[in-house]
C-alpha cells in the first residue's frame, strides 16, 4: 500500500498530534507496557464492536463467546478468521451502526491476489495512519515538512508523467510513465525539485534506477533515505537502490485494510507497530506460531477503525519473526522477513516494464476476480470471473484504466 496523505488528513490536528505524542512515549516502553496498552485497545475495540457492529454481534452469540472472554491478543485464537470473502459478502453487516457519525471513507482495495475488496475507515484511522507513519519516516530520517518525491502509480488524467503537489511539497511521478523516452524529463524534474526523501514500488524505483542510470550520477540528486512499500523489497532491490542513489532504503509494509504496519527502524530492522494493531502468524492448520524461524500467514486485528472494524482479518501475506532483539533498544515485535507480493510487471510493444496493474480494477465490481497473462511482448490476456453486479460499460472503463497505465500500442484480449 503506497500510503497517501492529503490535506484532508491534516482536517484532525489534535488526534494527530495526540497519538503521535502516545507513540513517542511508546518508543521507550518495555515489550509488557507495549503488549499491555494493545490489550486495553484490543478489549475496547471487541466491547465496542460486540456493541455496534450486527457481525460481530452475531458471530460472538454462535461461538458461544462474550465480549469479556477476550481480555487481550493470548485470547484472539477463540474468534474465527475474518477472510476477504466474508468481508465482501458482509460488508454491510459490518458497519458500526455510528458508521455516519464517524465519517468514514471507503478504502478500495486494488487486490493484488486477483480480487478487489472495498473497506471503511474512519477519522480516528486517518489521524492513526499519518502518526504511525510520521514516526516511521522519522526512523529513515525524513523530518515533517521537507521535500520528498513519489515514484508510484498515480495516473493523470491529461496524461502528464509527473505532478508538484505545493500543498504537500511534493513532486509526484507516475510509474506507468517511466520509459526510455521519460528518463530524461523525470530526472531532470528530480534536479530541479531537489527531494530529501524518496518514496515509491520497490520495481518502480528500480525501473527509474537503471534508466536514468546513463544519464547522470543519481547520487547528486542529494536523496537522504528512500522509503518503499506495496510489494515486497528483495534484498537485490534494496542493494541495487542504495547503490544508484546512495542513501539507505527503508520498507515499510501496509494494508489499506487498516489492519497492520511494519517498517524498518534506523537499524533497517521490521518493527511491528503493535499500537496501530495486532499482529498473529499462523501455519498451514490455522495454529499460532510464537517464536521465530517458521513463516506463517499474517493475520492481524487494527486497533483503530470503529467504522468497519476488522477482527482476525486474514491478509494472505506471509511473514516470519526474528530472534533476536534490535540493537536500537525498541521493545517492538521484529519481523525478519515478509513474504508474497512479488510484483510481475508486463512488457510494452515500446519496451516499458509496468507493474502493479492491480490498481485498474479498483473501480470495478462487476467482477469478483482477474488475471493477467502475458506471454508475448506487445499483448495481454485479461481473465476475469463475472459477477452479478456486471453493468455494460464495466468491460470499457476496465479497458480505460488498463489503457492509462499501458498506453495506447498494448493489444489487449478479455476472457471471461
Amino acid at each position: 500500500m503506497i500510503t497517501d496523505f492529503n490535506l484532508a488528513t491534516y482536517g484532525y490536528p489534535f488526534q494527530i498530534w495526540r497519538h503521535r505524542r502516545l507513540l513517542a512515549r511508546a518508543e521507550s516502553w518495555n515489550w509488557e507496557q507495549l503488549r499491555e496498552y494493545q490489550d486495553r485497545r484490543l478489549r475496547d475495540l471487541v466491547q465496542y464492536a460486540c456493541a455496534h457492529v450486527p457481525y460481530y454481534r452475531d458471530l460472538f452469540r454462535a461461538n458461544g463467546l462474550k465480549p469479556e472472554d477476550i481480555r487481550g491478543a493470548a485470547d484472539l485464537n477463540r474468534v474465527p478468521i475474518l477472510t476477504k470473502d466474508i468481508v465482501r459478502e458482509q460488508a454491510a453487516r459490518l458497519r458500526s451502526d455510528e458508521f455516519e457519525s464517524l465519517r468514514p471513507l471507503p478504502v478500495r482495495t486494488s487486490g493484488s491476489t486477483g480480487t478487489p475488496l472495498q473497506c471503511y475507515a474512519d477519522r480516528h484511522v486517518a489521524a492513526a495512519k499519518f502518526a504511525t507513519f510520521w514516526r516511521v519516516w522519522n526512523w529513515a530520517g525524513y523530518r515533517l515538512g521537507q521535500r520528498w518525491a513519489l515514484i508510484a502509480g498515480p495516473v493523470f488524467e491529461d496524461g502528464s508523467r509527473f505532478k508538484h503537489l505545493r500543498a504537500m511539497n511534493a513532486l509526484y511521478i507516475s510509474s506507468f510513465r517511466l520509459g526510455s523516452d521519460t528518463a530524461a524529463p523525470i530526472l531532470e524534474a528530480l534536479v530541479k525539485f531537489r527531494p530529501v526523501f524518496l518514496r515509491g514500488y520497490p520495481s518502480a524505483l528500480c525501473e527509474f534506477a537503471r534508466l536514468a542510470a546513463p544519464l547522470g550520477d543519481l547520487k547528486s540528486l542529494g536523496i537522504r533515505a528512500i522509503s518503499t512499500n506495496s510489494e515486497t523489497l528483495l534484498d537485490f532491490q534494496r542493494d541495487h537502490l542504495q547503490a544508484a542513489f546512495g542513501c539507505r532504503v527503508f520498507d515499510v509494509y501496509s494494508q489499506w485494510e487498516q489492519v497492520c504496519v511494519i517498517a524498518d527502524c534506523e537499524r533497517q530492522t521490521r518493527h511491528h507497530q503493535m499500537e496501530y494493531g495486532v499482529l498473529e502468524l499462523l501455519d498451514e492448520q490455522g495454529v499460532r506460531i510464537d517464536g521465530p524461524g517458521r513463516t506463517g500467514e499474517v493475520v492481524a486485528t487494527g486497533l483503530v477503525n470503529r467504522a468497519m472494524p476488522l477482527i482476525r482479518y486474514q491478509t494472505r501475506d506471509l511473514a516470519r519473526f526474528g530472534s533476536t532483539p534490535c540493537p536500537c533498544g525498541r521493545a517492538h515485535t521484529v519481523v525478519e522477513q515478509i513474504d508474497g507480493r512479488i510484483e510481475d510487471a508486463v512488457l510494452t510493444p515500446e519496451g516499458r516494464r509496468i507493474g502493479r496493474l492491480d490498481a485498474a480494477f479498483k473501480h470495478n465490481e462487476g467482477f469478483d476476480s482477474a488475471q493477467i497473462v502475458q506471454e508475448e511482448a506487445g499483448a495481454i490476456r485479461v481473465r476475469l470471473v463475472r459477477n452479478s453486479r456486471l453493468r455494460n460499460g464495466d468491460l470499457l472503463t476496465l479497458e480505460k484504466h488498463l489503457r492509462d497505465r499501458v498506453g495506447p500500442g498494448l493489444k489487449i484480449q478479455f476472457e471471461f
